[in-house]
């Protein structure tokens, strides 16, 4: 556990099962700054500081797999074939295809423009 002073603020450094927190104190008080550590040390035991990121090497392998497509569906870029693709070897299956037979287009390279 460290305080420092980083412009008028004084900011926390400390960790808690592993993980580091480093946050804004909005303080400029010595004094208070130190009741401030306080509380945010427990609000990070609690889970309360900042969002935890599930830790996907100490999963079980599908709930891994099933944490990490919950992802990719949020992204709407990520092409359908390869959800496909990633469900079956979830599921067990033998995928049978690779994702260019599914109808997947390999990502665009750059083409050299002049003097390249």
């Amino acid at each position: 556990m460290s305080l420092w002073k980083r412009g008028s603020w004084y900011w926390a450094d400390f960790a808690v099962e592993g993980q580091r927190f480093r946050v804004p104190l909005e303080t400029t008080d010595w004094r208070e700054a130190k009741e401030r550590e306080q509380t945010r040390i427990g609000e990070a035991r609690e889970g309360k500081l900042a969002p935890r990121v599930p830790d996907l090497a100490r999963m079980k392998l599908a709930e891994a797999i099933e944490t990490y497509l919950g992802g990719l569906r949020a992204c709407q870029h990520f092409h359908t074939s390869f959800l496909q693709l990633a469900e079956r070897v979830r599921k067990g299956d033998s995928p049978g295809t690779s994702p260019c037979q599914l109808g997947a287009r390999p990502p665009e390279q750059p083409t050299a423009g002049p003097g390249r």
